[in-house]
């Protein structure tokens, strides 16, 4: 509790601007879905009651949705509120663990990977969900052995989907074998996400076709010299019915795609090594 009583002393510092006059920034910045724009909000919510609810010791709900305004809030990769996200993993709520995962997914560094693949190992599949989700975001070689079990042996389809397509930023035979393997797993879009990284990979079209893949796997020497950039898939938020009502306001331009954090270095890294 002393953590988190510190955690937040630092939140409510450095929101000094966000205490004092910033609401309308702060709720324009997490959308019509949770703010009205003025202060108020769908669900009555400001910054300071935000930060009050982040640290509340008898509400599941309140610290949940606390975490996933911070996430989405455009100073919600500040270092207090990154710390607050890393110390929320060890909350007794899954459904709050959840959440910092998700967090801790979109500003996180690199070196939150092996924190981050543990929750792989969950018994509660959103946690797993939202582990796997947030390594897709995150760029560590640690990540790969953790998401290889995890796409052959998690027993949820999602999850195994997903963590196919984390693996499209790793071209190592031993991902191209279980991407290769995954194309008969009984769902079809654990099939279709890894047909997907595997064309990611290496730049060839071949469908659930496993004896094509193999071959190929065979007949190259370069087996990921036609390797595409790796983008991880951003969500989209639907349009609300406010949304619709005041359909004369600007319409939220499509984000950009964003490749993980970490993964430039890792491609520098290996051009300079190849060239020695």
């Amino acid at each position: 509790m002393s953590n988190r009583i510190a955690l937040l002393t630092s939140i409510l510092m450095i929101g000094g601007m966000f205490l004092t006059g910033c609401d309308r920034e702060f709720n324009r910045s997490i959308g019509n879905m949770f703010s009205d724009g003025e202060g108020g909000g769908l669900f009555g919510q400001t910054p300071k009651q935000a930060a009050a609810d982040l640290f509340n010791p008898y509400d599941a709900d309140r610290r949940r949705r606390a975490l996933n305004l911070f996430s989405v809030a455009p100073f919600g990769g500040a270092e207090a509120y990154v710390k607050a996200y890393r110390n929320f993993l060890n909350d007794p709520d899954p459904t709050v663990r959840a959440a910092a995962l998700r967090a801790l997914g979109n500003h996180g560094i690199p070196g939150d990977v092996p924190t981050i693949t543990v929750f792989l190992k969950e018994k509660n599949q959103y946690i797993r969900y939202e582990a796997v989700v947030a390594l897709q975001r995150l760029h560590h070689k640690e990540a790969v052995d953790p998401l290889l079990d995890t796409l052959s042996d998690d027993e949820e389809a999602d999850v195994r989907a997903n963590a196919a397509l984390a693996l499209a930023q790793y071209p190592t035979e031993n991902v191209y074998r279980s991407l290769v393997s995954a194309l008969d797993d009984r769902d079809f879009f654990v099939v279709s996400s890894s047909i997907q990284s595997l064309k990611n990979l290496t730049g060839q079209s071949f469908g659930d076709d496993i004896p094509k893949w193999l071959e190929y796997q065979k007949s190259s020497r370069q087996l990921f010299a036609s390797k595409e950039p790796y983008y991880y898939q951003r969500f989209v938020r639907p349009p609300t019915w406010l949304d619709h009502a005041t359909f004369w306001s600007k319409v939220p331009e499509k984000p950009a795609p964003q490749k993980p954090k970490g993964i430039e270095a890792t491609a520098t890294n290996l051009s300079e090594s190849n060239s020695n």
